[in-house]
């Protein structure tokens, strides 16, 4: 997929959205190795890379976006501001992290807030 990028009175070439790239990763131990360890079931280990270029975040009021643009630039902001409030749950230990109030802290939860 290409990512989009549009001009703005900041920058010239804005990235207009984040990308997120996770990939999975099993390994499973082999049954002999198992075996001589004396475990019944071979191990196995489960990881996830997750890679994120977030899109930058922008004054509506300084990039004089209008149109679709402005609904994009808020869209952005918001999801920015959500990923800001998850970390600092996190950071103060709260009993509640606010993942589900964006997409992108859903996306995120297990590289922000999971066994990482």
């Amino acid at each position: 997929a290409n990512k989009r990028y549009g001009a703005t009175a900041m920058n010239a070439r804005s990235s207009r959205a984040h990308t997120v790239l996770a990939v999975a990763l099993t390994h499973i131990e082999d049954e002999r190795r198992a075996k001589s360890a004396r475990r019944a079931a071979p191990a196995v280990v489960r990881s996830q890379l997750v890679l994120a270029d977030l899109a930058g975040s922008e004054k509506i009021s300084k990039s004089m976006v209008t149109g679709a643009g402005k609904k994009e630039a808020a869209s952005i902001n918001g999801g920015l501001f959500v990923l800001k409030k998850c970390i600092r749950a996190l950071n103060e230990a709260k009993a509640h992290v606010p993942y589900l109030e964006s997409k992108l802290t859903m996306l995120l939860k297990g590289a922000i807030g999971g066994s990482s």
